[in-house]
């Protein structure tokens, strides 16, 4: 008994994997034909048919699913970065009633829109908070009830502390509906790829905060904290490109190691190189034939002689 189910089992799967390659073939068959891309060794008119005999339930022969799998395998390779995943995933249908089913894609555009509206209520909450509950006086200043200034402005305070973490979420979400709109229209987009948009999301969101305590020494003073609209820049850009924080990082470090050096070893190895690539640029200016290059070569050297005097100190 339980080898005739066994055996059941693998005849609807392989029935249910044909169905989806047969799909698969005529969404991207379909795409091929309207965009003018169908390939000369896929012939539309054998697809047609083995789509024919599938939907009648008739038997596919070896031949055919041989056909299905090639002319599968041209079509993704011709319409890339287009794909069936990406087709189903774009195309919008419409149910038994006749009434628009929106795309898997559309479903996740809206919600980013969503997303990035609320975000953006959150900032102008946010920066109300802070402009009622300014955290610019003296955190022991008692009030007449007896309180602190401190404990009366904490909603001031997490506020500015927040704001920039919620400018680097509005940039990557900015970045995530310009790139996922742009894959709805050209049929690109891939629902395998939104966690990967998650960890983006939340990547861009920690580095719009933590931009802010590299650029803006403001933010780090209790009292007198106040967030500028440079440092809401800052974080919105940092959200957008996380690249921009990691390149900042990057700079920071490149200014701070050479400072840290254990040993003055290392400058004199430094100091031996710009030497070295000073005569060399020296000796290629004098031996220059044109005007123009003897002033990139100029330009090359003073900047040299300036790094070599900052390794020296």
């Amino acid at each position: 008994m339980s080898g005739k189910t066994e055996q059941v089992d693998q005849n609807n799967n392989l029935q249910h994997s044909l169905e989806d390659l047969v799909n698969d073939v005529r969404c991207l068959a379909r795409y091929a034909v309207e965009t003018d891309q169908l390939p000369a060794s896929v012939e539309i008119e054998k697809l047609y048919k083995i789509n024919q005999k599938f939907e009648q339930k008739k038997s596919i022969d070896d031949h055919e699913f041989a056909t299905l799998v090639e002319s599968y395998q041209v079509l993704e390779r011709r319409l890339g970065p287009v794909s069936a995943t990406t087709l189903k995933a774009t195309g919008d249908r419409v149910d038994a009633d006749g009434k628009p089913i929106p795309s898997e894609a559309r479903h996740y555009v809206n919600y980013l829109f969503s997303r990035t509206v609320f975000i953006i209520l959150l900032i102008l909450g946010f920066h109300i908070i802070h402009h009622y509950f300014p955290s610019t006086e003296s955190i022991t200043e008692p009030l007449q009830n007896g309180t602190t200034a401190y404990q009366t402005q904490f909603l001031g305070l997490i506020a500015v502390f927040l704001i920039p973490f919620l400018y680097g979420a509005l940039g990557a979400d900015a970045y995530l509906l310009r790139e996922t709109t742009e894959k709805l229209h050209n049929r690109q987009f891939d629902p395998r790829k939104i966690p990967e948009n998650r960890a983006r999301f939340l990547l861009g969101t920690l580095s719009g905060g933590v931009i802010v305590l590299f650029v803006s020494e403001d933010i780090l003073n209790l009292p007198g904290t106040v967030f500028e609209v440079g440092g809401a820049a800052l974080g919105f850009i940092a959200g957008f490109s996380t690249d921009f924080l990691f390149d900042t990082i990057e700079r920071i470090i490149g200014a701070l190691l050479p400072k840290i050096g254990p040993s003055r070893h290392t400058g004199t190895i430094a100091q031996g190189g710009y030497d070295d690539l000073l005569r060399y640029y020296r000796r290629l200016m004098d031996e220059a034939d044109s005007p123009d290059k003897k002033k990139v070569l100029k330009i090359v050297i003073e900047d040299l002689e300036a790094r070599s005097r900052h390794s020296i100190t």
